[in-house]
């Protein structure tokens, strides 16, 4: 028996001839159970063995399982007691991984070829295989949540003729009679939403007949059997939750027979966008995705005069994605067909629109084309409705991804004021909220200013469609800080809107010392040296009290500083005063004078002063 260390050096691989299109008849199937239910487990056979490889299983309970990627890519880790397997299937270029047979594939996918590869304790670099999927689900963000599939490579050059079955299972629906599975459960209104039947062959004959895609009673379409499965896509649901439920008309060797159902919600389309990239993209990496409120932050703008552009980016927690679309240089952005459109700089020249995709750190020069079904302004010219779908490619990537992405606001919030404040002079610099509408009439409400915790600063009822917030002095701490403005109506025909960030420096405030001076009179009657001063905020004349002031007298030119006779510091009371007294030495007061010092502090900037000895 060879190791299988003799396998990682042979070349030239005979192609396999077929997918499987059946589970093998070693593995062991799970009972029929809930649409719940699911079975996680890798088994494979090496025939003939090789090394320690062999036949085995493995199941959640004695191994690891991490399956990530997209429809592009799904990779799959197996780490076992006996060591650990890695497998990748990849689609062809330009395509997704979808229920089905792919026959041909290699170790690395390519324009003409789908890609498997298994590593760790199998392993042939020249491999050629088949694979057939029987269910891949991935979640909203695109990310691969079940997997279903058994996949077959040779390596046809080895004396031994090895071949490699497997079986991969990865919260994968259990075996039914008929099976359905949604490609992507959560969708948007109008986004492609696609649903595969899996009707068991039963150990027969493929399956033949038809299958209906039910929404509750209502027959969705029906689709022909096929190699056991059936696939249905439909654009026409509704918003809200939605149990599918896939019957099987049955044959002459398989009965009827219906699938338990599985959940597809549609979430509201009037803020929202997806995209759904091929194998090969660079920016969508193969997935399919969508985005919607709350989940993301939609905010628009719109460039230059007269409005050539309108550019809408995508906050989500994994990451911002930009859409800008373009008219040739000084047109306006209309509805329509906008065809050869390119990315490169400034995005658009006069001779084509401009198109640019790009996101979580992804973005290319490219092109493509665009159609803007709606695009609707205010009586200002900002944009209160856009709905475009789009294609994109980058021009390195033979594949690319296509979308929509609709913004849809009854109102628009904008936000001015001053980029800088003085701390304790907020109330000085009042900010100016314009809330605009699609109505004729000027929308009425309330508008809130809340900084980046979300919590409000202001308060302030719409008039005309205008409202100024004033701060109270202090209400922000010096430092960076990021104001947005949010207009709640009182009227149910129009809805709430949220300014775009408006960045505000708050500097350190300005203080000022008054320092009394001291009458030599006093300092020999006395025999103290007594020090006053008076510190204040420069810009609204507020003392600062509990603030520590330090005093002493200036010393000649060439003298050393520091702590010695003369010399005491002194708490501000409420009305801003530091007064501090310490015994005179004999001799006259300096004709140096003296000073007093407040070393500042996490709002205000630090001040001194000098004032003089006087007879």
């Amino acid at each position: 028996m060879k190791s299988i260390r003799s396998h990682r050096a042979r070349g030239g691989i005979a192609v396999l001839a077929m997918a499987i299109t059946a589970t093998l008849p070693w593995f062991t199937a799970g009972a029929p159970a809930s649409a719940a239910a699911t079975v996680t487990s890798f088994s494979y056979e090496l025939d003939p063995a090789v090394g320690d490889v062999g036949r085995g299983t493995s199941t959640p309970d004695d191994s690891e399982f991490r399956v990530t990627g997209t429809a592009g890519r799904v990779q799959a880790f197996i780490d076992t007691p006996q060591g650990f397997w890695l497998v990748q299937f990849q689609a062809q270029y330009g395509t997704q991984l979808v229920p089905g047979a792919y026959a041909g594939a290699k170790r690395f996918a390519s324009p003409d070829a789908p890609g498997l590869d298994v590593g760790g304790r199998w392993n042939c670099y020249d491999a050629t295989g088949t694979f057939t999927i029987r269910a891949i689900t991935a979640d909203a963000w695109g990310d691969i949540v079940a997997f279903d599939a058994t996949f077959e490579q040779a390596c046809g050059s080895s004396p031994d003729n090895a071949t490699f079955r497997a079986e991969l299972r990865y919260n994968a629906p259990v075996d039914a009679p008929v099976v359905v599975t949604a490609s992507n459960p959560s969708t948007i209104e109008q986004q492609p939403a696609t649903f595969t039947a899996l009707v068991a062959a039963g150990g027969g004959d493929d399956p033949t007949g038809t299958v209906a895609f039910l929404d509750g009673a209502t027959v969705l379409g029906t689709v022909p059997v096929s190699k056991g499965m059936a696939t249905f896509t439909t654009e026409g649901l509704a918003v809200g939750a939605h149990e599918i439920v896939a019957s099987y008309s049955g044959d002459g060797s398989h009965a009827p027979a219906a699938s338990a159902a599985t959940l597809q919600t549609v979430n509201d389309s009037r803020m929202s966008m997806w995209l759904s990239s091929e194998s090969g993209d660079y920016i969508g990496r193969g997935a399919t995705r969508s985005w919607t409120v709350p989940t993301s932050a939609f905010a628009i703008q719109t460039h230059s005069n007269p409005f050539d552009a309108v550019q809408v980016t995508v906050d989500a927690p994994k990451g911002m994605f930009t859409l800008r679309f373009a008219n040739l240089a000084g047109q306006m952005l209309e509805e329509g067909t906008y065809e050869d459109a390119r990315s490169t700089a400034p995005y658009h020249d006069a001779t084509r629109p401009g198109l640019y995709v790009g996101g979580e750190g992804a973005g290319c020069q490219g092109g493509g084309r665009f159609v803007v079904a709606e695009l609707r302004r205010d009586q200002t010219g900002q944009v209160l409705v856009f709905d475009a779908t789009f294609e994109y490619n980058c021009e390195l990537f033979t594949a690319g991804l296509r979308g929509r992405v609709r913004y849809a606001a009854s109102t628009r919030t904008t936000l001015t004021g001053s980029w800088w404040l003085d701390y304790g002079a907020e109330d000085r610099e009042p900010f100016t909220i314009q809330v605009t509408s699609t109505k004729p009439t000027p929308p009425t409400g309330t508008v809130t200013l809340a900084g980046e915790d979300g919590a409000a600063v202001c308060t302030a009822t719409l008039s005309n469609g205008a409202a100024t917030c004033t701060l109270g002095p202090k209400q922000l701490l010096p430092g960076g800080h990021l104001l947005k403005a949010t207009y709640t109506p009182d009227t149910g025909s129009l809805r709430p809107s949220t300014s775009e960030p408006l960045g505000v420096q708050v500097w350190h405030g300005q203080t000022t010392l008054a320092v009394d001076s001291v009458r030599a009179a006093d300092v020999a009657t006395t025999q103290q040296m007594t020090y006053r001063a008076r510190l204040t905020a420069r810009l609204t004349g507020e003392p600062l009290e509990a603030r520590v002031v330090s005093f002493g007298p200036n010393r000649p030119l060439g003298v050393g500083t520091g702590t010695g006779t003369g010399e005491c510091s002194a708490t501000t009371d409420a009305q801003g005063w530091a007064s501090c007294s310490v015994p005179a030495t004999g001799a006259a007061p300096s004709a140096n004078g003296f000073h007093a010092e407040w070393e500042g502090d996490d709002r205000y900037y630090p001040t001194s002063a000098n004032a003089a000895f006087v007879a």
